[in-house]
């Protein structure tokens, strides 16, 4: 009868642990998600033809325009640190400080948004909503392919409500779509503004919330137990 010693017990034990895949370090997952979104906005510029206009137009003069355009950055980012800080035990201050920023941010998004329909008469509602629906699509569109790097990033860490995580992850995803569309729309008018421009994030994180819940959800029971996914 052979003897076990203590590090063939453990070898024996660690094997029939299932296999944990490393999560990324803060700093490369935003890296990824910005890089991605650059790429995404990059190929529909250039499908489109669209891009920003500087200093072309009187809107990059505009008050509005630049305090809702800061103001979608500001929220991109806080909300972005905050899902990804989620998913890290232990970073719990980076989340603070992310959520923080996210909250200046629809602060300064919804305030501007107010600002700019503020005495403007208001357009033919229907013609209003066909305007601002293409706009409102391409922004959370944009915003899409970072989604799903959060997702995978999420789902291999360990927010502590996968549903919030979600939800503030889908806003920030969807605030750099609307950053990029409100930079290159050449509508200025405040009804489309508020409506195409600073709604996404916020309706994103409504209709998106859950469905990328359950995504995390699986992914991480696939990542814990790969024989589940089969």
């Amino acid at each position: 009868m052979s003897r076990h010693t203590n590090e063939d017990l453990i070898r024996e034990l660690a094997g029939d642990l299932p296999r944990v895949t490393a999560i990324s370090r803060l700093r490369v997952a935003a890296a990824k998600v910005l890089v991605l979104w650059l790429g995404a906005v990059a190929v529909s510029g250039i499908l489109s033809g669209d891009h920003p206009s500087f200093g072309a137009d009187s809107s990059w003069t505009d008050a509005v325009h630049l305090s809702v355009l800061v103001g979608m950055a500001i929220l991109a980012g806080g909300a972005l640190l905050t899902a990804l800080a989620s998913a890290v035990p232990g970073r719990e201050r980076a989340a603070g400080v992310g959520r923080a920023v996210a909250v200046l941010g629809v602060a300064c998004v919804v305030g501007s948004g107010l600002w700019g329909i503020a005495g403007e008469q208001a357009a033919n509602l229907g013609e209003l909503l066909a305007g601002s629906f293409a706009c409102f699509g391409y922004a959370i569109a944009l915003g899409l392919p970072s989604l799903w790097i959060i997702a995978a990033f999420l789902s291999r860490g360990a927010p502590a409500s996968r549903r919030i995580a979600s939800a503030v992850a889908a806003v920030g995803a969807a605030g750099l779509g609307a950053f990029a569309v409100h930079a290159v729309c050449p509508i200025t008018g405040g009804y489309h503004v508020l409506l195409g421009h600073c709604l996404p994030p916020f309706v994103a994180a409504g209709l998106l919330a859950l469905p990328l819940a359950a995504l995390i959800a699986r992914g991480s029971r696939a990542e814990s137990d790969p024989l589940s996914a089969h």
